[in-house]
């Protein structure tokens, strides 16, 4: 008895482990209401329709999972709706059974609603074991009679009628089963085909079946019957050989699932169990039951009751769905590949490969070196440690052309195995550095083998059994990693800084980088190298392969992970038989087409290691646990037939549903996975498609797509979705595939979309553009048309305005040409008056001239000052009209009282007038006013009032202060009254009073700017009474513009009165005998002082010399160039010049005098016409002395010449007595002193005084010169000889001479230094010179004056 049963064992246990290998390698999920969207974590039944969808019944509805996502479709009305069966019809209708609300329930798949049900002499079932659903079609129990349904639909509702099927006996329950149905009546099963009409009966005798037991389940499996109960015996019949067996064994869950020929998959309330065959006659054969949680180490425990199981034989995954915890998906291993368990004791493993004899070596990790038993690689393959290696020792392994093994281990010894002798050969290497390890070996085609060992990289010759060449290991580049030759023989290194290129000449190893650096990539450490069968190199690294290209040593390709495939850490490589490069990663297998670079991950959750081509050409994987065995040819077939399903779409970020509107466009009208074309508008242009291949896989899957024609390249992603942004207008094709790796043959799916135009660019739009063109242009002609009609009128009042600008502007040229003519004219008669003035003036005072010639010249005299104040009021009238600006400061009321007076002075001391002011009355209230522009209109109010008396009568002028209202007013009263016999007084009238007022609107506008007014007390033809109202303070100045707050003028001599009575006398003032011009200078030598006068009118030139020449040595000339030339030449004690003259101005000539150290001594007076202070400010600034005015008084003229000669004659005096002070004295020296005494110590300047202080303290510094005098002044060279020059009328170099000299005369006085010492100690460096110098200043000798 225990030996049948060991050998029933020994027959039934290879089925066992066929099916526990079907488990081996599984990845368990979960899909849940928390992470996967479900609807609900209660799921009562499983059904995948025809196209692929796992469908899912819960507690609220029905939810459509593709394998990424799920579509929750809930069916509550007054409360939700427990789905607990689902049945399929004409692949579009799903009709579900609600367990609460014992009602049919029909959903419409492609518009993913529901439908109420409604029936036409057919009363609906009861319950859902009263309806199945058998290739598309629903069938029905009624009163035990069978009914095929029909289905009519519209957008409403779901009409069902019912057609009873030709059977006579009563049947009580039905299921479906492949093709046909199994009815139970009450002693017998009826096996009925709905399309044939035939029907099969086995009675239940024959099964020793109880018709009472109460049946949970019919399944039909390889042409057998599963009689399924849930608390009894259930029954497998075999339909062929009438045979059958009873399973003791009992399912809770009568849901069978079929596996494979041979196993099956059961529930019970808690666990999962597979029954496992001998053989496909299960009637006959001997079976296990396992349990599944045994076979996979990460299916968890279930604490709820699993209500289904589903196999999805064609994805190879198992659903179980629990009451509350969702769904699990168990994926399991494919039947494309063969994996082979690796006994315990094979820890670590590192390598792989396969001899000529097709044994399995396997490396390890601390456990040596492990061969297989037998030479078939198949599930039963076992493996035994080889005796010739260390079984702890750590080893790499590499096959020769031979087919020789070699292994290099933890020592400086090979070991080389031949298969062919069956022979091992140990090779020490005889290095001259200690190995300690070998980690990698290669043998090239030049019969060197080439090792990474732990201290770096050995090449040694097999043949002559030495070592060839050694690198150590560097930190540059850390140690070998890999090693490789491409098919032009050059050998490569991998290494932990990137990949490098060898070339060994001898025994000297040169290596060459930069290869990652190139591809714009890092180089990090290399895991592995491999040159496939297209001389291409192949250098993995954690993230990203780059492709060498074997003949031009460059990089031709580089795939970075995420990029271009979604797993890294690339430890092997290899091409299959076809062509295609293989990569094994740390979660899986990648293929690669090297043709289109099409590539594919096979995700098998496993990390592998090591990779070798078998002899029948199938590649063995080595992994941590497993051996993998994989028929590269049914792979890329299957990743070629995948085909892709659009699952699920997104419009402008919102999901796109049956019906549902976005920006108020409805998407879908049926469900997009049976929809072909999108028809959408502009607005809805951003697109993301989702799709699924249905196969349930835990790997990504990746998609190739391109949307034609915009994109003729396909382009791919792993996210399972497809993003298409912005789309223009237009239509397009969008295709979707897998990766081509045999050919371009792979299905593809299209789905056409065609983005409707804005409606701007629609036809109807352009339409309207036109006609709103037609009416622009329209439009457009009659606005241009007005446009050019006001552009006319606009033209015509411009024409009028221009020709009344160039008149107006010809008119103010004109204006300005008679203005400027009107200037020219008053300052030329300026000249002319002069000559009058001054000669009638010399006439008058002369004693040769008789009494009654001096009446006529008197009366020529006063004509000619009248004149002249005509012409000065004119001038100023014009210049103050172009002028606006006002320089407002604070006077006394009577400095400009005493101003105006003082202007008016020669006028009235010419005529007969008596003028009554009081000039000692001091009226010292401060008036803010422009003085020029206040004097002006006094000086007015006075030459008016005397042209009024015709020069003759008295005139009273008297200052006042009064108050009016609030304000206080300083009142000039201006009163005059003729002296003519016989006169009448006749009243003025004011436009008569205005027409003879000279100036009369700018002293309006004067008064009105000042805040001032003129008062007309009384103007009649013999007395005239005017006030002059002036306000006090400046407030009235804060609010008007163009005002400038200045600082009051220092008074100046032409505003001070003459010493005398109030009666002026009509007699012109007697001229100063010539005699007083030379008073002073008794002690002046026999010459003459020398005045250049610079003048182009003859008449003035002649004038002034007939008035000086008496006086003084005259120089005339006729410009400013003429002047400087005599200037130069005779150097004059006073230059008295023009301004306005011909070849060069008397500015320009003032400063060329000025600027030239010759003759910036020498002081220069200005005598013009010109009366503006910009002028007289200008000749100023040049270094003009004075600034006379024409005409002139000849008095004035020779007191401010006779002036600045004896401040100059003074000056130099002043400084010729400093440098000869040390001399003997004589009495007339002595009498000089004296008068100089009072002013010698006022007229020493501070820049004379510094400069004899330093020549004094440099005499016997041989580097003193006149340029290090100039640096210690800090100034030009230049610059200091025109101040000496202008200062004392010296020059520097005769200034620093004197001093030196004085000097010398000083220490000659005290007897003590002989002539040669004094002339060191003064800085002289011979004696003669000394002595030439001395005698020219002191007019005697050193050694007479030391005496």
């Amino acid at each position: 008895m225990l030996a049948f049963l060991l050998i029933l064992l020994l027959l039934i246990a290879p089925q066992c482990v066929q099916a526990a290998t079907v488990f081996d390698q599984t990845k368990v999920e979960y899909v849940t209401k928390q992470d996967d969207g479900l609807i609900n974590n209660t799921v009562s039944v499983l059904y995948q329709d025809s196209v692929g969808f796992l469908w899912m019944g819960t507690d609220i509805g029905i939810t459509r999972y593709d394998g990424l996502y799920c579509q929750n479709y809930p069916y509550v009305e007054s409360e939700p709706s427990v789905i607990s069966a689902i049945y399929e019809s004409e692949n579009r209708w799903l009709f579900a059974w609600s367990e609460n609300q014992f009602k049919l329930i029909c959903f419409d798949k492609n518009l993913g609603n529901y439908l109420p049900i409604s029936s036409k002499s057919y009363p609906l079932p009861k319950n859902k074991y009263d309806l199945v659903s058998l290739s598309g079609s629903l069938y029905s129990l009624y009163n035990n009679k069978l009914y095929h349904l029909s289905l009519v639909a519209d957008s409403d509702s779901m009409l069902i009628s019912g057609t009873p099927l030709p059977l006579d006996e009563p049947i009580q329950r039905m299921f479906p089963a492949d093709d046909f149905l199994v009815l139970s009546t009450d002693d017998s099963f009826i096996l009925y085909n709905p399309q044939t009409k035939s029907a099969d009966y086995i009675e239940y005798a024959s099964l020793q079946f109880k018709g009472d037991e109460q049946l949970a389940n019919i399944a039909y499996y390889n042409n057998h019957l599963w009689l399924l109960f849930e608390n009894s015996t259930s029954y497998c019949y075999n339909l062929k050989t009438k045979e059958y067996a009873t399973l003791s064994h009992r399912f809770t869950n009568p849901n069978l699932q079929q596996v494979n020929s041979t196993t099956f998959v059961g529930a019970t309330l808690d666990k999962v169990e597979l029954i496992c065959f001998e053989h496909d006659n299960y009637a006959t054969s001997p079976y296990q039951i396992l349990d599944l949680y045994e076979q996979i180490e990460n299916l968890p425990l279930l604490d709820n009751l699993i209500n289904d199981i589903y196999y999805d034989a064609k994805n190879k995954v198992l659903w179980i769905s629990v009451n509350g915890q969702g769904l699990i998906k168990v994926a399991s291993k494919s039947e494309r590949l063969n994996a082979i368990p690796l006994p315990a004791e094979i820890d670590k493993p590192l390598q792989i490969l396969q001899d000529i004899d097709g044994y399995i070596w396997l490396t390890t990790d601390g456990k040596g070196i492990f061969k297989s038993t037998t030479n078939s690689v198949d599930s039963d393959l076992k493996f035994a440690q080889w005796p010739h290696a260390d079984a702890k020792g750590t080893y790499c392994l590499f096959q020769d052309p031979m087919k020789n093994i070699w292994f290099g281990g933890k020592s400086d010894e090979l070991l080389c195995y031949s298969p062919r002798t069956n022979q091992v050969e140990r090779i020490p290497l005889h290095c001259e550095t200690t190995i300690t390890g070998i980690n990698e070996l290669y043998y090239n085609s030049r019969s060197r083998l080439w090792m990474a060992t732990n201290e770096g990289l050995l090449v040694y010759d097999v043949r002559n059994k030495e070592v060839l060449a050694f690198l150590p290991n560097s930190e540059e580049w850390g140690s070998v990693t890999a090693i490789c030759e491409d098919g032009g023989g050059v050998m490569w290194i991998g290494t932990e800084r990137g990949i490098r290129k060898v070339v060994r000449t001898g025994r000297d190893i040169e290596l060459t980088s930069g290869y990652e650096e190139s591809a714009g990539l890092t180089s990090n450490q290399v895991l592995s190298l491999y040159q496939n069968n297209y001389n291409q190199l192949f250098a993995s690294y954690i993230d990203k392969v780059i492709q060498i290209d074997g003949k031009n040593k460059v990089v031709s390709e580089s795939m970075v992970l995420h990029k271009n495939f979604s797993s890294g850490r690339i430890r092997c490589i290899i091409d299959d038989q076809s062509g295609s490069t293989w990569l094994g990663t740390n979660s899986g297998v990648i293929v690669v087409n090297n043709e289109t670079l099409a590539s594919y991950l096979y995700e098998q959750f496993d990390s592998y290691k090591d990779v070798y081509m078998l002899n029948d050409g199938h590649l063995l994987w080595l992994t941590e646990k497993r051996l993998v065995n994989i028929n590269p040819r049914n792979m890329k077939e299957w990743i070629a037939e995948r085909a892709f399903v659009i699952t699920n779409v997104e419009v402008n970020l919102s999901k796109a549903e049956v019906g549902k509107e976005i920006n108020d466009e409805v998407i879908l009208d049926k469900a997009i996975y049976l929809t072909d074309k999108l028809d959408l508008g502009y607005s809805n242009n951003s697109l993301r498609i989702f799709v699924s291949d249905l196969t349930y896989s835990s790997a990504p899957a990746k998609v190739e797509y391109r949307l034609l024609p915009l994109n003729s390249e396909w382009d791919f992603t792993y996210d399972s979705n497809v993003k298409l942004n912005n789309l223009p207008a237009g239509s397009y094709t969008l295709e979707l595939r897998s990766p081509c790796l045999l050919g371009d043959s792979n299905p593809v799916t299209r789905l056409d979309i065609t983005i409707r135009p804005q409606w701007m660019t629609t036809w109807w739009a352009y339409i309207l553009y036109v006609f709103v063109a037609l009416l622009i242009a329209l439009a457009s002609y009659l606005y241009f048309r007005y446009r050019a009609y006001q552009k006319y009128k606009v033209w015509m009042l411009r024409n009028r305005l221009r020709n009344e600008k160039a008149l107006n502007e010809t008119k103010e040229k004109h204006a300005q040409m008679r203005g400027q003519l009107y200037v020219d004219l008053l300052q030329k008669l300026r000249t002319p008056i002069s000559l009058l003035i001054a000669p009638l003036k010399e006439l008058m005072s002369s004693s040769e001239v008789v009494s009654s010639a001096k009446l006529k010249l008197t009366l020529a005299y006063r004509n000619a000052q009248t004149m002249q104040d005509f012409f000065i009021r004119l001038q100023d009238a014009h210049q103050m009209e172009a002028e606006r600006e006002y320089q407002v400061a604070p006077y006394t009321a009577s400095r400009i009282a005493n101003g105006a007076i003082r202007t008016e002075y020669d006028l009235l001391k010419a005529s007969n007038v008596d003028l009554h002011y009081d000039k000692d009355q001091q009226v010292n209230a401060e008036i803010w006013v422009d003085k020029r522009r206040i004097h002006f209109v006094l000086q007015s109010i006075i030459s008016n009032i005397l042209n009024q008396m015709d020069y003759a009568g008295d005139l009273w002028f008297n200052i006042d202060l009064r108050k009016s209202g609030e304000k206080e007013y300083c009142v000039y009263a201006i009163k005059g009254k003729s002296k003519r016999p016989g006169d009448t007084s006749e009243v003025i009238d004011e436009e008569t009073l205005r027409s003879n007022f000279l100036g009369w609107d700018i002293i309006q506008e004067i008064n009105r700017i000042h805040g001032s007014e003129m008062k007309m007390l009384k103007m009649t033809s013999d007395e005239a009474d005017v006030e002059l109202w002036i306000p006090l303070g400046k407030e009235h100045w804060d609010s008007t513009k163009n005002v400038t707050i200045v600082t009051a003028e220092e008074l100046s001599e032409d505003e001070l009165l003459p010493e005398q009575d109030e009666k002026i006398d009509s007699e012109p003032a007697v001229v100063v005998e010539e005699t007083e011009a030379f008073e002073d200078f008794e002690m002046i030598p026999d010459s003459k002082l020398k005045l250049l006068i610079i003048e182009d009118n003859t008449d003035i030139r002649f004038y002034m010399k007939i008035i000086f020449s008496n006086l003084y040595q005259v120089y005339l000339a006729e410009n400013g160039q003429e002047g400087i030339e005599i200037a130069r030449r005779e150097l004059p004690n006073l230059v008295l010049t023009d301004v306005m003259m011909p070849v060069m101005d008397g500015f320009e000539c003032l400063r060329i005098l000025k600027e030239d150290f010759r003759t910036c001594h020498i002081p220069v007076i200005i005598l013009t016409a010109l009366t503006s202070d910009e002028d007289i400010v200008k000749g100023t600034d040049l270094g003009a002395d004075d600034y006379i005015l024409k005409p002139f008084n000849p008095e004035v003229l020779r007191a401010k010449v006779k002036r600045l000669m004896r401040s100059r004659v003074e000056l130099k005096q002043i400084y010729t007595k400093l440098l000869t002070s040390a001399a003997p004295k004589t009495a007339t020296e002595e009498k000089v002193d004296e008068v100089n005494s009072t002013t010698e110590n006022k007229s020493d300047d501070p820049l004379i005084e510094k400069i004899v202080e330093l020549v004094s303290s440099n005499l016997q510094n041989p580097d003193f010169n006149v340029k290090s005098l100039a640096d210690m002044l800090c100034m030009s060279q230049p610059t200091l000889y025109r101040k000496v020059k202008q200062i004392t009328g010296f020059t520097i170099i005769e200034l620093v001479r004197g001093v030196r000299l004085k000097e010398a005369a000083e220490l000659l006085k005290t007897k003590k230094y002989g002539i040669q010492e004094v002339s060191e100690m003064v800085g002289y460096n011979d004696v003669p010179t000394f002595r030439k110098h001395f005698v020219a200043l002191y007019g005697t000798t050193p050694s007479t004056f030391a005496g």
